[in-house]
């Protein structure tokens, strides 16, 4: 005959005594799990991304990029010290805890089976894009303080593929999070009101100090890189105010005039030694006109001298602008092309200094002071001008 003191018996966690059969996992150690398991997935698709693009072909690794997503940000791969190993931190540590919030939220709402598990990965996914959004808040403000406007260019061209990435990710990564750890959970719904809020607010936490740091990563790397040096030497090989190449002879009438055109360089972001950025050619003139080109680039060190990458021609990293086609541009209304290049130089370094910005070849140049880390040789893909949408 059975004790009282045999009788199985259970924890307010939901875990059993040791005279209980069967034992059941215990609530906070599943939840733990959980966490942990997110976390680590983030580091191990970053980890996996990276081998890739260092040992497959560029066409390759182009190809299979939306294939490894990752959550870890750009700017960790080239920012200054100490803000890589920051948002690392903040983004491993951040999702562990939406994560373990997900898992407790799925053992409140479900008991067990597959809806649990499908509860679970919904919440990995949306931990995810969480952790993305708040990035890309920081990015966002730093673009209308350096550009003004409301940022829906940035938010067009980064945000959103960056949270698509964030969706891939938890889908694919939440996915085996939720099949390793979802049988860990405990059938019971541990009293965890006090362990959730906890989690909650230092995820909440951790998603400001994201925000602040996404922008504070940006602003410092430009200091650093930006400083100028202690004596300016004359410059002995500058770039050529206009390219030496004339535009084709048979531009169409209604074409832009170089000097209707505002020129302008932004919305850089990198990872694993890939870099991109835009520019862009504002019509500024009150009557519409006609682009048909591809913008023209020349660079120029911190002493003026030109520094030469190989330009080739080429789709944009996004797929725009591989053919060079005629473009109506109302007053106001901008065309962009994409650069996108492998970066060969050492972490930090930024031979070039000056950007000198052209419609086309032969169009007068405009000198813009931009960082950047191409050296000569370094192959530079550039696409050719496509329409921007109008922001609403």
């Amino acid at each position: 005959m059975t004790s009282a003191q045999e009788a199985p018996t259970t924890t307010p966690d939901g875990e059993h005594t040791p005279g209980a059969t069967p034992r059941r996992p215990s609530g906070r150690r599943g939840v733990a799990v959980v966490g942990v398991g997110a976390a680590l997935a983030v580091l191990l698709a970053a980890l996996v991304r990276d081998v890739v693009r260092r040992a497959a072909p560029w066409d390759v690794a182009t190809t299979l990029d939306g294939a490894i997503p990752t959550l870890l940000p750009a700017v960790a791969g080239y920012a200054v010290p100490p803000h890589p190993a920051v948002l690392v931190t903040l983004v491993t540590v951040g999702t562990g805890l939406l994560g373990a919030l997900a898992a407790l939220v799925a053992v409140r709402v479900v008991r067990q089976g597959v809806v649990r598990a499908l509860v679970l990965w919904a919440g990995l996914v949306l931990a995810a894009v969480c952790m993305v959004g708040a990035f890309e808040v920081g990015q966002v403000v730093l673009e209308i303080e350096r550009f003004g406007g409301r940022g829906g260019a940035h938010v067009r061209m980064f945000t959103l593929p960056a949270l698509g990435a964030a969706v891939r990710w938890g889908v694919l990564w939440g996915g085996l999070v939720t099949a390793l750890t979802v049988r860990r959970l405990p059938e019971r719904a541990p009293r965890a009101g006090r362990a959730a809020g906890v989690l909650g607010a230092l995820a909440l936490v951790m998603l400001v100090l994201l925000a602040g740091a996404s922008r504070a990563a940006s602003i410092s790397t430009a200091a650093e890189v930006a400083q100028p040096p202690v004596a300016v030497a004359t410059p002995t090989d500058p770039p050529a105010v206009r390219a030496s190449v004339a535009p084709p002879a048979t531009v169409d009438p209604g074409s832009c005039a170089e000097e209707s055109l505002t020129m302008a360089i932004g919305g850089f972001d990198a990872a694993s030694g890939l870099r991109v950025a835009t520019v862009t050619a504002t019509n500024a003139s009150a009557l519409p006109c006609t682009l048909e080109a591809r913008p023209d680039l020349a660079f120029a060190d911190a002493e003026g001298n030109e520094v030469r990458p190989d330009l080739l021609a080429g789709a944009g990293w996004s797929g725009e602008g591989a053919e060079v086609v005629p473009l109506a541009l109302a007053p106001g209304q901008s065309a962009a092309a994409e650069l996108q290049w492998r970066a060969d130089a050492p972490g930090g370094v930024f031979d070039v200094q000056e950007v000198w910005l052209a419609p086309w070849a032969g169009a007068l140049r405009t000198v813009l002071p931009e960082p950047m880390d191409l050296r000569d040789g370094t192959e530079l893909m550039v696409s050719a001008w496509f329409a921007v949408p109008e922001q609403g």
